[in-house]
């Protein structure tokens, strides 16, 4: 007959082992989590650049006075950056 402590001790062993391993799972989730929060504020921000550039194109488009004020600040770099995902 095995002896109660040492049964005693191998069970809490194996809790402690399961809790550990549980914890390294919840880490791993929460540094995913990170990740694509980071994804996702990065594609918001990008979203929002392209809005308000187009707004800004439909601004020349209806006031052709504003276009040498944008043609300064909106260069063709800018333009490619600016529809570049990521």
């Amino acid at each position: 007959m095995p002896d109660p402590k040492a049964q005693a001790d191998i069970l809490d062993a194996q809790s402690k082992m399961a809790m550990a391993q549980a914890k390294v799972q919840e880490t791993a989730v929460k540094a995913k989590d990170v990740e694509i929060d980071g994804a996702n504020r990065t594609a918001d921000r990008e979203s929002r650049e392209r809005i308000a550039y187009a707004n800004l194109v439909k601004e020349v488009a209806t006031d052709p006075a504003a276009a040498p004020l944008v043609e300064q600040m909106v260069t063709p770099d800018f333009v490619r950056n600016l529809m570049q995902p990521g």
